[in-house]
């Protein structure tokens, strides 16, 4: 929407309840809306140009339970900005959601490693937390550590982008196994873009995984043989790590050659989408991997010409559901 400055008159709306200011271009809450005292959900997401919350305004509404604040808005250079609880990597925001008793969803993004760990010291956000949005800097040192956001029940939806991810690193077998037991729990949908890093052996521990979408990538592996083989001796072989995937984007995935080492079953798989991933050659799937299901596979006629099929049985099986487009830039 176009709109980017509330109206004056929002401050006699004293009954509402719900205010959805998603995708819209507003630069700023204004201190009128501390009127609305009987709020209960505030919806922030894709406010790319929100820059200024005024200090005590969210805390005003005591009523409030739900907070979407999803946004790659003007975070980053408000480290200057007065009277906003949006700088200092939003710390002050934190912890005036603490006095919102009846707060019990929130989106959240962070721009920086820091700013995680400022976010992980508050027990009750980190618990009703559903979606977070994380934005580093593909050149950031450190590079950020996805395991970081590991124990965090509720999270649902996970979105990675313009950040240099961490290469994962397990320090013994009781980490492998405490994240395999408790990691992730609630995660089941993961967008990358413009992410730079070795490759995202971390998925193993994400298994509710239903959406994966991944754009402008630069691994060439998405499952390290390696790191899979180290994992699999302490988790066991025989774990599908795909095993509620319904849906894989690939896209712009210049480097990319492999998704996964071997065949796996896709017993819940609908859809594969890829594009611009010249080097991916090969798909993790035979002839038995849907297991009779209709599973679309998208991409261009050029790409699937030169795909290496497990044998004629497996495309053959895959053919018949394929949508295959033209592309003058393959």
């Amino acid at each position: 929407l176009s709109l980017s400055k509330l109206p004056s008159g929002i401050s006699n709306l004293v009954s509402l309840h719900h205010l959805d200011l998603s995708r819209t271009n507003i630069t700023g809450l204004p201190q009128e809306l501390k009127a609305l005292e009987k709020l209960r959900y505030l919806n922030l997401d894709h406010t790319r140009f929100l820059s200024i919350i005024p200090p005590q305004l969210i805390s005003g509404f005591s009523k409030l339970e739900v907070l979407r604040l999803l946004s790659r808005g003007r975070w980053s250079v408000l480290e200057e900005e007065e009277g906003s609880v949006l700088c200092d990597d939003a710390e002050p925001l934190m912890k005036e959601l603490l006095g919102l008793k009846h707060l019990n969803v929130l989106s959240w993004s962070f721009r920086s490693s820091l700013a995680v760990q400022k976010f992980l010291k508050y027990p009750k956000l980190v618990s009703i937390t559903q979606s977070v949005w994380v934005e580093c800097g593909t050149y950031t040192r450190p590079p950020f550590n996805v395991l970081h956001l590991a124990y965090m029940e509720n999270l649902q939806e996970l979105e990675l982008g313009s950040s240099k991810l961490e290469e994962m690193k397990i320090d013994s077998t009781e980490e492998v196994k405490k994240l395999f037991r408790n990691g992730f729990r609630s995660l089941n949908t993961v967008v990358l873009r413009s992410c730079r890093g070795k490759d995202l052996t971390w998925l193993v521990f994400v298994q509710n995984l239903k959406q994966l979408n991944m754009q402008g990538f630069t691994m060439e592996e998405i499952i390290s043989v390696d790191k899979l083989s180290d994992i699999s001796e302490i988790i066991g072989s025989e774990h599908n790590i795909f095993a509620r995937l319904e849906y894989l984007t690939m896209w712009r995935g210049t480097n990319v050659k492999s998704v996964y080492p071997n065949p796996l079953p896709f017993p819940k798989l609908k859809k594969i989408q890829v594009f611009h991933c010249r080097q991916l050659k090969k798909l993790p799937l035979n002839s038995s991997s849907a297991k009779g299901r209709r599973v679309v596979i998208e991409g261009t006629k050029k790409w699937w010409e030169e795909l290496q099929w497990e044998d004629q049985a497996t495309q053959n099986a895959f053919f018949s559901c394929a949508v295959l487009w033209e592309d003058p830039y393959y």
